[in-house]
């Protein structure tokens, strides 16, 4: 009797799966793409001296208060017509001269009244409205009924005006010698024109 015996059987051994490598190519290429671009472009801004790249400075706003350059400068009050204007220490022993009411030829009022400004002067051959008395006339104001205003046409340089007036200015043309490099700052006088008294309707131009 033949034993036979039995054919090994070969035990089956489970072979590891082998991890794909394309997704870590894949990743390794974009990574040494995006290198590659970064250091074309480094080397293309440091030869064109384009780095370092440069900031913007950021500015911040700050907030200065308003100087009010009229602080210090003397004040003049007109209790007639309620109005106010401030002068500096060039107009030392200035004048203001009332006259008017100015009349037409029909006897009409033409205007309230008008205030002439005065300063001293040297000049022996300058006149001005009221004689050689040793000062020139700077600028003058009119005082004017809303009526009167109208009937000029509006065509006189206007300062300011209330419920009750309307006040123009004129200046001077042809000043005396010694006071030509004067600064007189008329145009902060001007800016200067206050109301003193608190009335319904109350505007100040832009001069």
């Amino acid at each position: 009797m033949v034993s036979c015996l039995p054919f090994p059987v070969e035990s089956q051994q489970q072979i590891p799966a082998q991890p794909n490598s394309k997704p870590r190519k894949s990743s390794f290429l974009i990574i040494l793409v995006i290198l590659i671009a970064l250091g074309a472009y480094f080397g293309v801004a440091w030869s064109q001296n384009l780095w370092p790249l440069a900031v913007d400075e950021v500015v911040v706003p700050t907030f200065t208060p308003g100087i009010d350059e009229t602080a210090d400068w003397k004040t003049y009050t007109n209790s007639d017509y309620g109005f106010q204007l401030k002068f500096t220490d060039v107009w030392e022993g200035y004048q203001v001269r009332k006259s008017g009411p100015a009349i037409g030829k029909d006897g009409e009022a033409l205007s309230m009244a008008s205030f002439s400004f005065r300063v001293p002067t040297t000049s022996k051959i300058y006149t001005d409205s009221f004689g050689k008395d040793g000062f020139a006339t700077v600028f003058n104001i009119s005082v004017y009924t809303k009526q009167q205003w109208n009937k000029t046409g509006g065509g006189l340089p206007l300062l300011a005006k209330n419920d009750q007036y309307v006040f123009s200015y004129a200046s001077w043309q042809d000043p005396p010698e010694d006071l030509v490099s004067k600064n007189l700052n008329l145009q902060g006088i001007y800016s200067s024109f206050k109301f003193t008294k608190q009335l319904a309707w109350a505007t100040k131009p832009v001069l």
